[in-house]
């Protein structure tokens, strides 16, 4: 298992004594995991990753289409997203957007054009 990505998110946490009741553990427990190197049931681990809303091969260094960026439960699919980036990737996805929609637009005139002949 790798720690260090429970870790990372587990000290973003504002709260980490909340957290780890509402994971259905206690802060001791998750402390004992990641500082002491105590063992992780799988069953915590589900409870964890899903409070974490990541899949549980996360834990495991699997390959991932998506990465967590925050301790706060968000979650973005690209690989190499940071939280600031988020505002300026979905501006630069919307325009990419209409971009697209405007293209789509004009084949369709064009098809609309060509078949009136």
């Amino acid at each position: 298992m790798n720690v260090e990505r429970l870790k990372a998110l587990f000290e973003k946490s504002k709260d980490k004594y909340a957290d780890a009741r509402e994971i259905g553990t206690t802060y001791q427990t998750i402390y004992n995991i990641l500082y002491k190197g105590s063992n992780c049931k799988v069953d915590l681990l589900k409870k964890i990753a899903d409070f974490y809303k990541v899949p549980i091969g996360y834990f495991f260094d699997e390959e991932l289409n998506k990465t967590i960026i925050s301790g706060d439960k968000n979650q973005i699919g690209n690989g190499n997203v940071i939280i600031d980036d988020c505002p300026a990737q979905l501006n630069e996805a919307h325009k990419e957007i209409e971009h697209l929609k405007q293209i789509i637009e004009e084949k369709e005139r064009l098809i609309q054009v060509l078949l009136n002949k």
